[in-house]
């Protein structure tokens, strides 16, 4: 069962039903347009947050009311979804069936706990946010930063994918800039915290064995009583559809190995029809090792060590991910571009697709093992225009077409190349 509803300005709370878990989860996203201004400061906030709040002002007293509550959990995530940096924390807890003290109401606990987190931070006489905490948060973020630089394949997927959008908001890292984070004082990170909440468009998601629905709607209510929404920021994404110039970018490093990456436009993103067609034919072109790159291009060719493809539903966006040798370079790039030629002719067996749409299938039926997976989707599912299970979801995976995987490939139109290699010799 799904329940949906508005609890105020841009403020949704989405409660699902499910009786599978032994636990239950409240998830709270924020959704702001990825500015270069902002978005080092919101990644800060946010994983502030999670750290103390004014009724628990530091980390044992913390700790000792989440063991009071069986072992309730926080956690903070950051992702970008288009051209929206998607800010999330959430808590999880015990059923309350499993709660053996009958003086604990493990949901209005566990709201009120997530609201003290969000609502209420540790701030000083000056009602900014402590100095200690903030050093520590800057130093954790940039070493998250850095960790994306250390590994070459993410790296130069992001490096393509920032290149390819310099333009478009989602050009822009997730996470933030090192040489920004540096700079960001108490008073432009509290305000920042007033603004998310007051500005920001936001999701409200809870997946548990009973109905959570009236708890949460109440204490999330009661607390926003208490901000003052303003005009919510344009949340919206850009979708690119055409192509002038293909660009071709080459970067040298020391690296032992040669990353290429193809971005490609694809004109179809969520909530768009064709979405899950684009999806199975990258999976066919790239997702699995039945996939026609892993076969191909990889195993038959031997010209990558891996090559594998991924769409961006959000932002319309495909990237095929290689590394290869540098001689190799040229040679996988026509290999993978006839590839993409191939499934356009239509040169896939009915039993290729059969395949395809069933590992996609056992990936979508998987999101309902794992209450993590199953916030993610409904949190995504915001931006689509009607909430669907997974379930369903599968019913329209295997109802595509082989002509519908064909006109999906039809639509890829080359973007940029890049290739991160070894430094040039003298």
């Amino acid at each position: 069962m799904i329940n949906r509803v508005s609890i105020g300005k841009d403020i949704n709370l989405t409660c699902i039903l499910n009786k599978k878990f032994k636990t239950s989860r409240i998830s709270f996203t924020i959704f702001v347009p990825l500015e270069k201004k902002y978005v080092s400061t919101n990644s800060l906030v946010i994983n502030l947050l999670e750290k103390t709040c004014k009724k628990y002002p530091n980390f044992s007293v913390l700790n000792k009311k989440l063991d009071e509550l069986y072992g309730v959990s926080l956690g903070t995530s950051i992702n970008k979804l288009g051209d929206l940096q998607a800010l999330n924390m959430y808590v999880s807890f015990l059923n309350q069936d499993f709660i053996f003290e009958d003086n604990i109401d493990i949901v209005y606990e566990a709201s009120n706990l997530l609201c003290d987190m969000i609502f209420d931070p540790v701030l000083d006489k000056a009602n900014l946010f402590d100095i200690r905490n903030i050093s520590q948060e800057k130093r954790q973020l940039t070493e998250l930063i850095l960790s994306e630089y250390s590994d070459k394949r993410i790296y130069a997927r992001l490096k393509c994918e920032e290149l390819m959008c310099k333009n478009e908001r989602s050009g822009i890292n997730k996470l933030g800039d090192i040489s920004q984070i540096e700079k960001l004082d108490l008073e432009e990170i509290t305000e920042d915290w007033k603004n998310l909440l007051e500005t920001s468009h936001i999701e409200i998601v809870t997946i548990g064995s009973e109905n959570l629905f009236s708890k949460v709607k109440s204490v999330f209510k009661n607390k926003f009583e208490n901000i003052k929404r303003r005009d919510v920021l344009d949340f919206k994404t850009e979708i690119v559809r055409k192509v002038d110039k293909v660009r071709e970018i080459k970067d040298f490093i020391d690296v032992k190995q040669s990353k290429l990456i193809l971005g490609f436009r694809t004109d179809c993103a969520k909530p768009e029809d064709g979405v899950i067609s684009m999806k199975i034919m990258t999976v066919l072109l790239g997702g699995y090792v039945g996939s026609k790159l892993f076969l191909n291009v990889r195993e038959k060719m031997s010209l990558c060590y891996y090559c594998s493809a991924l769409f961006n539903k959000h932002k319309g966006l495909l990237f095929v991910e290689s590394g290869v040798e540098e001689s190799n370079i040229e040679k996988a790039k026509e290999a993978i571009l006839k590839e993409i030629e191939d499934i356009k002719l239509g040169n896939f067996t009915a039993e290729n697709l059969e395949s395809t749409k069933m590992y996609v299938s056992q990936a979508y039926k998987k999101i309902d093992d794992k209450l993590s997976l199953l916030d993610d989707w409904y949190v995504t599912q915001s931006f689509s225009r009607e909430i669907k299970t997974p379930k369903e979801v599968i019913q329209e995976i295997n109802s595509v077409k082989k002509e519908e995987i064909i006109e999906s490939a039809k639509k890829l139109i080359l973007d940029t190349v890049y290739v991160l290699t070894s430094k040039e010799k003298n």
